[in-house]
């Protein structure tokens, strides 16, 4: 075995560099492939060029104001929890664990009741809240899918998910 073929040699030695540079490039994908993490990196990054309009119809914006979204595909956790869920654990329960690992683009709501914010395209979920001054939350609740440019969603009073009111 001392005296081995030089060619095989080099051969093992390029096929061991290719491995390597295999796994790095894998790995680099996949790292590229994960979400951002923290609001300063989602709402400034550079792939975000779509742009989201919040409009709040019909509404007061005099209280406490809360809008949130997250990077996620609403209908695919449905069927994770449908597949995957816990036994005395309902969906609400099952969607707040999961936001709890994911970092929101918070926006902000002028006076006027518009916000923007510049998002990357595909599947997010919106969360907002309004608090008035009355004790009444109202609150909303909808899956987006980015895909044009601009795309604006309008709140109202008739679109909300829930509202409640504190006496």
């Amino acid at each position: 075995m001392a005296d081995e073929n030089p060619l095989l040699k080099i051969v093992e030695v390029v096929l061991a560099v290719l491995l390597l540079g295999a796994v790095f490039f894998a790995g680099r994908a996949i790292y590229r492939g994960l979400p951002k993490s923290g609001l300063a990196a989602s709402a400034v990054d550079s792939a975000a060029q779509f742009e989201l309009n919040i409009v709040m119809r019909d509404l007061a914006v005099d209280g406490q104001t809360q809008i949130e979204l997250y990077p996620m595909e609403y209908k695919a956790l449905q069927r994770e929890f449908m597949v995957n869920g816990r036994p005395g654990k309902n969906f609400d329960e099952y969607l707040a664990q999961r936001l709890r690992r994911l970092s929101p683009v918070k926006l902000q709501i002028d006076r006027s009741g518009r916000g923007q914010a510049r998002l990357t395209a595909g599947a997010w979920w919106m969360r907002a809240t309004v608090a008035h001054a009355n004790g009444e939350v109202m609150e909303w609740r909808m899956p987006l899918t980015i895909s044009q440019p601009v795309h604006t969603v309008e709140l109202s009073g008739e679109n909300a998910y829930e509202r409640t009111k504190k006496f």
